[in-house]
């Protein structure tokens, strides 16, 4: 089924994440449905490889009371920072997405 981006839904499958935050973040595992503002595209990152990021992210730190970072690969395995904003029915909007920032990398399992 051919989906547009914006209608994705993302799963972020365990993958030792929980253990790589630390005390700060939580790892789950979601299915959140997601949106993207145009801002989100400022630094040139695809819907495709946001969706792609989201769907195997490595880590997942929430941030403020409702803004989470994801750190996942591209389609061509460049690793983004993704930003979203939680929203009250549980959707994510997402208001960044760029190549992930060095001082993320321990974020990352093994990091």
């Amino acid at each position: 089924m051919n989906l547009p981006p914006e209608d994705l839904y993302c799963a972020c499958l365990e993958s030792g994440a929980d253990r790589a935050l630390g005390a700060r973040g939580r790892f789950r595992i979601t299915i959140p449905r997601w949106r993207s503002i145009p801002s989100a595209r400022k630094h040139g990152i695809a819907d495709e490889d946001i969706a792609h990021g989201l769907r195997h992210a490595l880590a997942i730190d929430d941030q403020d009371e409702d803004t989470r970072l994801y750190l996942g690969p591209s389609r061509s395995a460049d690793l983004l920072g993704v930003v979203t904003i939680v929203r009250d029915d549980g959707s994510e909007l997402v208001i960044h997405a760029m190549k992930m920032r060095p001082k993320y990398r321990r974020l990352l399992p093994g990091g």
